[in-house]
């Protein structure tokens, strides 16, 4: 007589926090303020000067703001599009603005877990879970900037546990 599979339940769904790009987003308001500065300073000069190379420097800071402008959208986009989804079985990491990446890792296939709690994360209650498996594909899963980060390595660890109990299945470490 066969057991019948366990229906797989959703514990967990979210995505990274944009706090991971704070650098980014700092050094384009100061990348923007430092083209502002410079324009505004070189505008006077370019009046008396040469008159003609004022199209060209209104071009240039134009294209340097668009530049710092297309930079912080990416990484907006990047972390907006990614999405984590934790059940009983496995883990799920999708990525991607316009072409989609997906990554399964199987709950039984995590070896361990840590978390990582960097200064500007904690100071925003963020951390990172980061679980070593035994997958080929994905030996390292991390899953960034996530709000209540502790709770829920911990509640994947029960569900690590609870699968491996299901599936009959052990991890071995041979020392050499």
């Amino acid at each position: 007589m066969q057991a019948t599979p366990p229906v797989e339940e959703q514990i967990w769904e979210g995505g990274p926090s944009q706090w991971l790009n704070f650098k980014t987003y700092l050094m384009c308001w100061v990348g923007f303020l430092v083209i502002l500065a410079v324009g505004v300073m070189a505008w006077g000069p370019l009046d008396i000067q040469q008159p003609s190379l004022k199209p060209f420097a209104l071009g240039l800071f134009a294209a340097l703001v668009l530049i710092l402008g297309i930079v912080a959208v990416k990484k907006y986009l990047d972390i907006s599009y990614t999405r984590y989804v934790v059940t009983t079985e496995r883990i799920r990491v999708t990525r991607g603005i316009l072409s989609k990446r997906t990554d399964d890792t199987e709950l039984y296939r995590v070896d361990d877990t840590f978390l990582e709690r960097p200064m500007l994360q904690r100071l925003v209650a963020l951390g990172n879970v980061v679980l070593v498996t035994s997958d080929r594909s994905t030996p390292r899963m991390v899953l960034q900037a996530v709000p209540k980060a502790g709770p829920l390595r911990d509640q994947i660890r029960r569900c690590v546990e609870a699968c491996r109990d299901r599936k009959r299945t052990r991890v071995i470490d041979f020392e050499q």
